[in-house]
Parts: structure tokens; sequence; C-alpha cells
């Protein structure tokens, strides 16, 4: 069963600003990210009789003596030869245990625990937590160890965790879902961790919903601060999880006991930079279906490819393909996706117009007003006047999707956008001249939420370059005068083909000021455009037909 967690957002902010922190604490990025973080299959080798027994005073809610590492293992910026266990499923890197042992979240009101990834207090910091929840011994006698085993500079300490069971929470709370189960962090001595999980054995309490926090932890819990592993549905296999440079919100590790580890599976966390794809410019003609997987660019699946940027790259109004938002940007409202007697329109029924996936707006989840940018990098160098097409969704409300084009790389854009969308009821297809011929061209598809009843999509996005080809010698024909204009310019046709060509006025960001289409008769004539209010600059004009452009310059003073 999939559960989420509303009372963990209600009883403790897992967002924390930077005022929040400590006095004279000095906060720093984790030297790990999301990106180098792999979920892999490999082997659980029980350490058996090797290395020591940690000693606790109990089983339950009990804190370890500090205990040797065996080498200097550089975490969070800080070299550390020992660390505290914590019989909860974490340890504490140094030799200062946390300030309480039962660190874990409390699914509870009432209850022990403190939420390690609610505090921003140096007595919470430097956490490794492979399996971090309330836990207490299994079927079989509960037992913690640790063994340093390999030469330097290859060597590695693993801490092992034997024989526990997720606790039971009081009266109504989810029960202990696994009846026995091992795990092990390994420190390595080149600075990568990983946790490797055992055979797990389920309870025999139906089914619910426990959620563990797995994943590191540097200076606070504020993002880029942690590294944390999302599974979102219990049920899940343990291969499904995913990364987070962000603490967790509507979902965690969520675990029940028919999602159990398979023996061997291994989370496996590498220090250095976060792997971004660089950005690049695509060439036309450009087709763009949203099928996906998408890639990280700032964050988790953020991106349809490197030709995209997301902007915010995370949270309810963040694009992502129609499918994942839920599970890489944590966005609300999971169960009305699906029909339920009291939901019998889910939010985005229609899911895409072609193949089996669009690119999503989460209207539906975002305060009225929000807004979220899809940015798509082009070089049009020679394309002149383009048309772009996609497919729109927005069954109801006020919120709409604009459309703008920026010439310098996104970092202006036009004040006035070029197309703005508003309801459709089923997908429909757009269309929009995009007049540029710049190598850093940028559409922007700028969604504005109204919080209603339903989201927004695009799919089936196609740039196509026009078959005119530029007619130069056709152009010496036309007349265009006065030149510099005051107020008003005549345009003077030819007979021949541009009788009836589209007429585009575009000032020098390539954005159009002034469109028509040209009715004169074969023979040709004169058209009049009005420049009163447009400001001072050098113009340009195109005529465009089916088989010819013809581009001609006009000074407005």
């Amino acid at each position: 069963m999939m559960t989420t967690l509303p009372t963990r957002l209600k009883k403790a902010s897992r967002w924390l600003p930077l005022a929040l922190l400590p006095f004279g604490v000095q906060a720093q990025d984790l030297n790990y990210s999301f990106s180098n973080a792999v979920n892999t299959t490999g082997t659980y080798a029980d350490l058996g009789a090797a290395g020591r027994l940690i000693d606790t005073a109990n089983k339950d809610d009990a804190n370890s003596a500090a205990q040797d590492i065996g080498f200097t293992f550089n975490y969070n910026g800080t070299a550390f030869t020992q660390f505290i266990l914590n019989t909860n499923g974490l340890i504490k890197l140094g030799s200062t245990p946390p300030p309480t042992a039962a660190l874990y979240y409390e699914n509870f009101e009432g209850g022990d625990g403190v939420d390690p990834l609610a505090s921003s207090a140096a007595s919470t910091a430097n956490l490794v937590m492979p399996f971090n929840i309330d836990l207490e011994q299994g079927t079989a006698a509960a037992e913690y160890r640790v063994e340093t085993s390999g030469t330097a500079p290859n060597r590695i300490c693993t801490i092992q965790w034997k024989n526990v069971s997720d606790k039971s929470e009081p009266g109504d709370g989810a029960k202990s879902q696994f009846a026995n189960f091992s795990f092990q962090a390994k420190l390595y001595e080149n600075g990568n961790i990983e946790f490797v999980y055992g055979a797990a054995t389920a309870s025999a309490n139906v089914t619910d919903t426990h959620f563990p926090s797995v994943g590191l932890k540097g200076s606070t819990p504020a993002t880029n601060r942690v590294l944390l592993a999302l599974k979102y549905l219990s049920e899940a296999a343990w291969s499904t999880t995913f990364f987070t440079g962000r603490n967790y919100a509507t979902y965690t590790h969520n675990q029940s006991r028919t999602g159990l580890p398979d023996p061997g599976r291994t989370y496996r966390f590498v220090p250095g930079p976060p792997t971004i794809p660089a950005l690049a410019y695509a060439a036309l003609p450009y087709a763009e279906d949203f099928e996906g997987p998408w890639v990280n660019a700032l964050d988790n699946r953020d991106a349809p490819t490197v030709n995209w940027r997301n902007t915010p790259a995370f949270g309810d109004n963040s694009w992502r393909r129609e499918d994942d938002g839920f599970i890489t940007s944590s966005w609300r409202f999971f169960a009305d996706e699906f029909i339920t007697p009291d939901n019998p329109v889910p939010p985005y029924s229609i899911r895409s117009s072609t193949g089996a996936h669009s690119a999503r707006f989460h209207s539906y989840g975002s305060a009225a007003g929000q807004q979220g940018a899809l940015d798509l990098y082009l070089n049009m160098t020679g394309a002149v006047n383009s048309t772009l097409s996609f497919d729109y969704i927005n069954p109801s409300g006020t919120d709409k999707l604009d459309i703008f084009v920026s010439i310098d790389g996104g970092t202006t854009f036009g004040v006035t956008p070029l197309l703005t969308a508003t309801t459709n009821t089923t997908f429909t297809t757009k269309t929009v001249a995009i007049n540029s011929s710049s190598p850093t061209t940028v559409i922007r598809f700028r969604a504005t939420s109204d919080f209603g009843n339903d989201d927004m999509g695009i799919d089936n996005l196609r740039l196509r370059v026009p078959t005119a080809t530029r007619n130069d010698a056709l152009a010496a024909a036309v007349g265009l005068y006065p030149n510099p204009a005051s107020g008003r310019f005549t345009l003077s046709i030819p007979a021949g083909r541009l009788h009836a060509a589209s007429a585009t006025l575009l000032n020098a960001l390539g954005q159009a000021v002034q469109q028509r289409q040209l009715n004169l008769p074969a023979a040709g004539g004169n058209v009049d455009f009005n420049t009163s209010s447009l400001a001072p600059g050098v113009y340009s004009l195109q005529l465009k037909t089916s088989t010819d452009l013809v581009v001609k310059q006009v000074v407005v003073q």
C-alpha cells in the first residue's frame, strides 16, 4: 500500500532556513551529491565473529561509546577517526554522542523520538543513516559489530546491525513490518560510503507503512547538506530507490512488509561535486515528445534532455514528465491520481497526445499565482522565421501557459508573450511563429497556477525550419520609403508572387511587433505601415511565401 506522512509536515518543518542555523556554526554543502549516488546489486556478507562487538546499554534506544574507524575518514569537511553507533540504524561521526538515544522520526504524537532531519543542532550533525527508524531486537538476539579490513590506503570499516526489527507504534499506529533484519554501513578510506542490506523477514502484522530515514546528513538538513534515499511506494522493490539532495517532504524511504530488500541491495555514495550534463543548444529542425527518461540537470530527472532547463527544478511548481513529479519532485496529492468514489476525475486524466508521456505542470498542487518555466535552448542560426507547434491541455480554471523568446541565452525575454494558452479540455495543437536567427535562442514555456482541479501539459513539440529561401534579387525590386521612417512607411510590391506574402516587422531582439497578410492583386501595389507606436531603432521587415523570403531593413526615428 502507498502511504504518505502528512503528520510529519505538521509536526516539524523539513525545510530549515539558513537563519535557523545555530549561531557560530559555519554550514557548508555536503561533499556527496545525489547525481553521484548509485543503487545497485551486491552481496551481503555477515561479519560473523570478525571484528569486535559494539556494546550498548540495551537493544532499544541506546548509543555506544566512541568506536575507532581504523583510519581517517573525511566527511563534510572534517577528518574523523571515531563514530558513535545508535541502535536505531545510524552512526554519528566523531566522539561526541547525539543528544538522545531515541534518535528517529516519531510518526505519532507524544513519543520520545527526535527526528535527526528536523534539527540543525551541531549535536545531530554528521550522520550516516543506513536505516534510521525506531528499532528493537528482532526474532533473534540483536548484535552490533564493527570490523576494519584491508590495507592502507584501501581500508574498509564495516558497521553492522544484526537481527533488528522496526518497532510497532502504539494504539492505531503502524505495526512492525520486519520480524528480523540485518544491514551494514561501510566506510571506505577513499571516502566512499555503502549501505548493504541483508535478507529481511516480514512480520505477521497487517501491511502498513513506516517512514525510515536513509542517507547522509552533513551540518544541517538544508538542501545540498543531506543526501537521502527516496522510495515513495512502500511496497516497491528496493531497486526503484533514487536519491535527492533535499530533505524529505511527503515521502521518505517508505517501507512495508510487502516491499522487503533483495539480499545484497547496495546504495553507494561517492564523494565529489554533482555530475551535471552541460547545457546544449539544439539544432533545427527540432522535435520532442517528452518520452524520457528525463535527465538530471539541476535536480532529479528535471529536464527532458540536455537542451532544457526547469525553473524551479524542484517542488509542486516544477515541470516533470507526467508520471514522475510525485517521485522526483515531491508533488502533493498523489492519492488523487486514482479514480475513487470521492475522486471521479484525476487531475491529469489524459496522459499524452502522442506516445505514452508528456511534460506536466502541477497546478493542482501549486499555490495560486505560482509559476514554473520550462526553457528550450536552440541554435537558430540562419533560421530567420520558424514555426513552433505543440499539443496543449488544460481542462479548466484560470491557469495559463505563456510562450516567451530570448535571443541572448535567457538573459532577457520579451515582455509580451508570443502566445497565451488558457483552457483546452483535450490536447489541442498550438502554433506560433518564432522569429529568431540567434545561436542562443531560448523558448520559455511559463505556466501560472490557479491551484485548481487539474494540471496542464504539453506534448508533441515541433520546431520546423521554413521552406522558403532568402531571395535578395527579389528584395531589390521591393520598394520601402521613406527610410528612415517617421510615423509610417510604405512598402511597394512588384508584380509576382509576393502579392500574397506574409509580412512581419521584427525589432532588434527578433520579436515580432507587427504582422499581417498581404492581399494585393497579382500586379502588385502599395501597403502602408504605421510605426508611430514603435520605439526608435533598426527593424527588419520579412516578406515570406512558400518559396521566397525577402528581408528589408527599415530605420524608425
